[in-house]
């Protein structure tokens, strides 16, 4: 589905609010298309992913303005653990076009955004906003969040991470959503007849950050994914039988 005209993401409508009449004007000034990210039921973030990592962002660097509504293209730095599908560098560079926007206080009107240089965006007043419907996958500062994502490469040779393709963020590696994120991918490489490769190419893998705490992580993974699997059998075994 393709939707024409801006689409006002949470934190947008709020500081338009706050910035007064322009910035709301703003709100239907952009004639930009954006294309609605919805996965139907039966999308697996397994296969539609190139390449599935884990590790920690370590940087964000504003590139420039993606001719798409107000979102500022970056690239994301992250010093990669291990890659649970696919193969790469121990840091690989992830590009998203789609969830950072400059604070409204800086482009409150559609004459103030096309005069707004990307160096003097002011990064702490940035916006995040994926999850909006423009397949974004930053939905807070990234930088420090580790990371369990499926990326794809663009067109352009980018590695481009997406709302649906991410499987779970935290601040430690340790964390429980991380550990749900690691279940995830194990279920869903399952479905598709696949399994989790181990960490291999290069300086990337488990040994490279110290590996003991991750290899506790992602057995605790795989053993709660393999309970989710006997836990569905269970449920769906038909009543009085053995």
């Amino acid at each position: 589905m393709t939707v024409s005209g801006p689409i006002p993401t949470p934190a947008g409508v709020a500081a338009a609010v706050a910035a007064g009449p322009l910035a709301i004007a703003w709100l239907s000034a952009s004639p930009d298309v954006v294309h609605a990210c919805s996965p139907g039921p039966e999308a697996n973030a397994f296969v539609d992913s190139e390449i599935i990592v884990a590790g920690r962002v370590r940087a964000m660097d504003l590139v420039t303005f993606s001719g798409v509504m107000r979102f500022i293209t970056v690239d994301l730095t992250i010093d990669v653990d291990r890659y649970l599908k696919g193969a790469g560098p121990g840091v690989l560079v992830a590009r998203d076009d789609r969830s950072v926007e400059p604070g409204l206080g800086q482009a409150r009107t559609s004459t103030e955004l096309a005069t707004l240089a990307i160096e003097d965006v002011d990064r702490d007043a940035l916006l995040f906003s994926a999850g909006d419907g423009a397949c974004g996958a930053i939905y807070s500062d990234p930088i420090g969040q580790y990371w369990v994502a499926g990326l794809t490469r663009a067109p352009d040779g980018s590695w481009r991470p997406s709302g649906p393709t991410m499987f779970g963020v935290a601040e430690g590696r340790d964390a429980p959503a991380i550990v749900a994120a690691l279940a995830r991918v194990a279920e869903q490489a399952r479905r598709a007849g696949a399994v989790v490769e181990p960490a291999h190419t290069g300086d990337a893998g488990l040994g490279r950050t110290g590996g003991g705490a991750s290899v506790a992580v992602v057995a605790t993974a795989l053993a709660s994914a393999l309970l989710i699997v006997i836990a569905a059998r269970v449920h769906s075994r038909p009543r009085g039988t053995g």
